[in-house]
């Protein structure tokens, strides 16, 4: 026989369940993808990171738990590609950062940066720039972003 407290336990891991699936099957009717390409890398040393951000806060302070996904890969010199799927139709804005010594930080000499760095729409070549420069329309099944890093040295 099943006590009330029991019964409670059990309804609340339905729900939970349900909600679970309910959100795990709503990502899953997105079909859009983002293609990155990354051109002019300096050498394979070290890990690429791609952040996606579709809100102008986030993006604009640079927010780790604002993005929407980001990627991360081994470095490949000249060009590499990254690939996100299942996105869903909005208003994106992409970072690239070559973190050449993997230490997961952007690493700076003074003022300049030691590393490699990108955005969306291959804006942010002397400054970073606002959201809505780097910013670009996801509606169709797939977009891609054909990004060229800057390096300062």
């Amino acid at each position: 026989m099943m006590t009330r407290k029991s019964l409670s336990n059990v309804l609340a891991i339905l729900g939970l369940l349900i909600a679970l699936f309910a959100s795990f099957g709503e990502s899953l009717t997105y079909g859009q993808t983002i293609i990155v390409k990354i051109i002019g890398l300096r050498s394979s040393d070290g890990v690429v990171h791609v952040l996606v951000y579709d809100n102008q806060k986030a993006f604009n302070t640079s927010s780790m738990t604002g993005m929407v996904t980001y990627a991360t890969k081994v470095a490949k010199k000249s060009q590499m590609s990254v690939t996100f799927r299942g996105v869903k139709p909005g208003t994106y804005a992409l970072v690239v950062h070559h973190d050449e010594n993997g230490n997961n930080s952007f690493d700076l000499a003074g003022e300049l940066p030691k590393e490699g760095w990108a955005y969306s729409n291959n804006v942010g070549k002397t400054q970073k720039p606002g959201f809505s420069r780097a910013s670009f329309s996801l509606q169709d099944s797939s977009k891609q972003q054909i990004i060229t890093m800057n390096y300062a040295n």
